[in-house]
């Protein structure tokens, strides 16, 4: 019998980088929890930033250490990939670029504005909505239309959504708020559609 040569489909996943210390390792966590998977975060000594993620995945627990991607797989499993190999077998799929005003951008960066950094923004799954970067974490999500700005914005702990209009994101507006990201963005379809 000889061994014939076979080629992997192609196939989309959704991956996140754990990158280093408890607020990347938190970011992870929710996001595996939030996608119906198993996660924690256990730190090796009293250093926060040397911790662990343990992922109960298809073959049992595996451990991400910082550096390594967490691959959502195609029937929703969650695994630790380490970043030599997603490199080479992973490429980021091409999304259509954020389209936004220059006057709500400006909000957007200086909403964020810390003195060092602000945010980036980067395609989302679904055009027209557009992913806030600040540093390495997402920050929230929106879109603008018909030149309105619609922000769902993370609460720093408890897991909330505020969603906040236009320049309510510089006056630090609390806007309306949600369980979910789900939910904010639903309600941003709904106040658009009227």
């Amino acid at each position: 019998m000889t061994p014939r040569k076979y080629r992997k489909k192609p196939v989309e996943v959704e991956a996140l980088q754990f990158t280093r210390g408890q607020q990347s390792a938190l970011a992870v966590v929710k996001w595996i929890q939030s996608n119906g998977g198993q996660a924690s975060y256990e730190t090796v000594t009293m250093d926060t930033t040397q911790g662990l993620i343990p992922i109960k995945t298809l073959e049992g627990t595996m451990y991400a250490a910082p550096g390594d991607f967490i691959i959502r797989g195609v029937r929703g499993e969650f695994y630790p990939c380490k970043p030599d190999i997603f490199a080479l077998t992973y490429e980021r799929v091409s999304l259509a670029p954020v389209v936004i005003s220059d006057a709500n951008r400006a909000i957007m960066e200086q909403a964020w504005d810390d003195g060092d950094n602000t945010v980036r923004l980067e395609p989302g799954e679904n055009a027209p909505w557009f992913v806030g970067m600040h540093e390495d974490f997402e920050v929230c999500e929106g879109l603008e239309h018909d030149g309105v700005l619609y922000v769902a914005v993370h609460q720093s702990g408890g897991g909330l959504v505020s969603v906040i209009e236009g320049e309510g994101l510089i006056s630090n507006d609390a806007g309306v708020t949600f369980h979910s990201m789900a939910e904010a963005k639903a309600y941003i379809q709904g106040r658009i559609a009227e």
